[in-house]
């Protein structure tokens, strides 16, 4: 039986977003190969992808995975392709989403000192101060959610398709 390699699987072209099947079948069983080497399983399971271009592949969420190859080769291709679909984002995008935090972090700074030095009223002042203070942790909480690694990225959102609390695409 053969199994996973432990060095990092190559990194194959993802497919364009007007990739057809074929492409894209081509480049999961090319990426499942390596990565856990299961040569038979990875042509199965590439092989479910019959329609769909790779607009779909970056776009589908989980459940649509899941619809698609199943429950046991959703798993493996998801980790395989959400990963790709985050990078590329963060490529694109990335840049200007944290330029927005640093901006968004610098103005609620500046906002929270002015209103507590405006606010008179001990209670006022105090219940300013609690409510900035959650505001404060829910953006902590989401800069936590953007360090988060792709592959952990993908891992959680597997989960919680399977446990239910995902809400569906549909």
């Amino acid at each position: 039986m053969t199994t996973a390699s432990t060095d990092p699987a190559p990194a194959f072209k993802f497919p364009d977003r007007d990739a057809t099947p074929q492409t894209v079948r081509s480049f999961l069983a090319d990426s499942l190969v390596p990565r856990y080497g299961l040569h038979e399983a990875a042509a199965s399971a590439a092989a479910k992808w019959v329609i769909g271009s790779g607009r779909e592949l970056r776009d589908y969420p989980p459940c649509r995975f899941v619809e698609v190859f199943g429950r046991d080769d959703a798993w493996l291709v998801y980790r395989v392709v959400r990963p790709r679909t985050l990078d590329e984002w963060w490529s694109e995008k990335g840049a200007n989403v944290k330029l927005s935090l640093v901006w968004f972090i610098s103005i609620f700074a500046l906002m929270s000192m002015t209103l507590i030095q405006a606010v008179e009223e001990d209670l006022a002042r105090v219940v300013l101060i609690g409510g900035l203070g959650a505001c404060w942790t829910l953006l902590v909480k989401r800069m936590a959610d953007l360090a988060r690694s792709n592959e952990d990225q993908a891992i959680l959102e597997l989960r919680q398709e399977f446990s239910g609390e995902s809400k569906s695409w549909w």
